[in-house]
């Protein structure tokens, strides 16, 4: 299935590139290069994202269903956009999360706010869920008010994680 290329991921999209090209050893012309790619529409940064965790966490990729590595774990990238426009809300959603076998690695782009956040979040929060939404504060971070029963609650408090290499281990 294709992915969406919307002027927002795109934009989120040029906040991951120099972050991936750094683990990944890329100079200053190679990345350049994946972002103008990024532009067009014409690189898969998941898969760059993959190679970068691959490369840092020490982890081989797999070609298992539900899997990026042999731990069973999975890569994801968001980007935050607008979820309600009744409500007024902004978040980032992480889609296909449904047949994940293990723990989901997702980075999250927040172009307005120019930030970028990890999460490791375990497989039984994902049982029974097509889709999981990120709630984000509509000035950008992590919402100020959270109900504590919620998921969204959740990712923050216990399955945020502060580094790329915390990411990966």
């Amino acid at each position: 299935m294709a992915s969406k290329i919307t002027s927002n991921t795109v934009l989120g999209d040029k906040l991951l590139i120099p972050l991936l090209g750094k683990h990944l050893g890329f100079n200053e012309e190679k990345i350049n290069m994946c972002v103008e790619l990024a532009e067009s529409g014409c690189i898969a940064v998941e898969s760059l994202l993959e190679l970068a965790i691959s490369k840092v966490g020490n982890l081989q990729q797999s070609t298992i269903d539900g899997q990026d590595f042999i731990d069973g774990s999975d890569a994801k990238k968001c980007v935050v956009t607008t979820i309600s426009l009744e409500h007024d809300s902004i978040g980032a959603t992480i889609t296909n999360v449904r047949n994940k076998n293990g723990i989901l690695r997702v980075v999250v782009s927040e172009p307005a706010t120019n930030q970028v956040y990890y999460f490791k979040i375990p497989n039984e929060e994902l049982k029974n869920r097509h889709n999981i939404k990120i709630r984000f504060n509509n000035f950008g971070g992590e919402p100020s008010r959270l109900h504590n029963e919620t998921l969204s609650s959740k990712l923050w408090k216990l399955y945020r994680v502060k580094s790329f290499e915390e990411l990966c281990c």
